[in-house]
């Protein structure tokens, strides 16, 4: 009998670097979500996150509603199925917020004891879509079993992620348990987008604000910008852009379209043409100062997993403190 090996990895840039080079698989299975961004909320069924993701991602306009919700609930069965029926199931993931968020929510769905399959991880700070296949090719070989302090490890962070308040998620922020290494890193970032205690923003919506503080510059040049601050790279445009459009909302604005009113920001989710530029207001500069908080210029309705962030009743997060709830007038 030949060896059935399934292959999970984060996306189809991955998946492709992945085939090109000599480790063999039956198929390849992208998650395909970006968990970071909008609601992943604990008390809905496996099905009906599926179909609260879908929602999301249609109205950030990662597709249709249709075609992303059969495509997850496709993920899924293919992934309970080869748990049972192959003979291994490697887990490819990176370093970052994207791919650790998925990682730990497939390890959440494995059951050691009943899986027919020999699930295993591979997980190093090397992007798999921008590495070599020599490279690629030494990581597979360094595959380590998924063992039951990952699976415990994975257990509670996906519970943490998935909780109405953060709390749970700070506590992994502090522990020092090597079964999932990145984690700890990946969950201080993601505290990172909760508001500032003192400025309201986020730490995106800082380095957005950052660079054009520096002067009028074109999107890509933003979100260039803002990823070469990031020690591991998780968003992509459209998510940054989602980020980005929150800057216009309100009844003061933060951010504007060089030569247009605040409020004349592109509809929808997809970042605007390269030859678009915007510039940073008087009101941009004076929450940077110190002089004054964003969400009372711009408000907040924000999900990270399953707490929801709200202008009555959010978190604040500095330095690996976190703070709150607390609301504004």
């Amino acid at each position: 009998m030949p060896h059935r090996r399934l292959i999970v990895t984060n996306g189809k840039a991955a998946a492709a670097n992945i085939r090109r080079t000599s480790v063999s698989a039956d198929s390849i299975l992208t998650w395909d979500d970006v968990l970071h961004d909008g609601p992943v909320r604990g008390e809905l069924s496996r099905h009906h996150l599926n179909e609260e993701r879908a929602s999301y991602l249609a109205g950030a306009e990662h597709g249709s509603y249709l075609e992303i919700f059969a495509g997850l609930e496709r993920r899924d069965a293919a992934l309970a199925r080869n748990l049972q029926e192959a003979d291994e199931v490697v887990l490819w993931f990176e370093h970052d917020l994207y791919d650790q968020l998925q990682l730990i929510q497939i390890l959440d769905r494995v059951d050691l004891l009943r899986a027919g399959a020999a699930v295993s991880v591979v997980c190093e700070d090397r992007f798999v879509g921008e590495a070599t296949a020599e490279e690629l090719e030494a990581a597979f070989s360094r595959r380590v079993p998924a063992d039951s302090a990952a699976v415990r490890a994975a257990k509670d962070a996906w519970q943490a992620f998935i909780s109405p308040s953060p709390h749970g998620m700070e506590e992994i922020v502090g522990r020092t348990e090597t079964a999932l290494p990145f984690l700890p890193s990946a969950f201080d970032r993601l505290l990172q987008e909760l508001p500032h205690p003192h400025s309201g923003l986020s730490r995106t919506e800082l380095q957005i604000l950052e660079s054009l503080n520096d002067g009028p510059a074109a999107f890509g040049t933003v979100f260039s910008s803002s990823q070469r601050r990031e020690d591991a790279r998780f968003m992509g445009d459209t998510t940054v852009w989602i980020i980005f459009r929150r800057l216009f909302d309100g009844p003061s604005p933060l951010v504007k379209q060089r030569g247009g009113s605040p409020h004349e920001a592109h509809g929808g989710g997809r970042p605007p043409a390269p030859n678009d530029v915007f510039e940073i207001r008087d009101a941009g500069r004076a929450v940077l100062a110190g002089a004054a908080n964003a969400i009372d210029h711009v408000g907040l309705d924000r999900w990270l997993g399953g707490t929801h962030l709200a202008r009555s009743h959010y978190w604040a997060y500095d330095d690996q403190a976190l703070s709150g709830p607390h609301s504004r007038p």
